[in-house]
């Protein structure tokens, strides 16, 4: 089980901050923690060296610009699917791209309708004046 960087209480305040306020900085934000998180140096170079690995993974692109490796956090590996001939890895980088897909499909029909209740907001103001 993973330790927690902060107390609850902390934790508490900080998502209460970010449910209930339009905009926060990164940096109110980090205020809250500062005092209290616990820095672990070991771990901290770990997911340096997996988000530097995620990013070099990431931008591996064929020649039409179309993205050709995956890391596949369950199976711990990195996925050429253009050179891979083992279904099971293959169909596995389909359905993680398929989850994020209906996450990022969710996400983007909320916020497409905040954006348009915005817009109608405006206007309706706007008519008014």
């Amino acid at each position: 089980m993973r330790k927690a960087k902060v107390g609850n209480v902390t934790l508490h305040i900080l998502r209460a901050m970010i449910r209930d306020r339009s905009l926060l900085t990164t940096e109110e934000a980090m205020d809250v923690i500062r005092d209290e998180y616990e820095f672990d140096e070991d771990a901290a170079r770990e997911r340096e060296m997996r988000g530097y690995l995620g990013r070099v993974v990431r931008a591996m692109r064929d020649a039409e610009g179309v993205r050709t490796t995956f890391l596949h956090p369950d199976l711990k590996e990195i996925i050429n699917i253009d050179l891979c001939t083992d279904e099971m890895r293959v169909s596995a980088v389909v359905d993680m791209l398929l989850s994020q897909y209906a996450g990022l499909e969710k996400t983007l029909r909320k916020a497409r309708a905040r954006r348009a209740m915005i817009a109608g907001q405006t206007s309706l103001f706007d008519e008014q004046r």
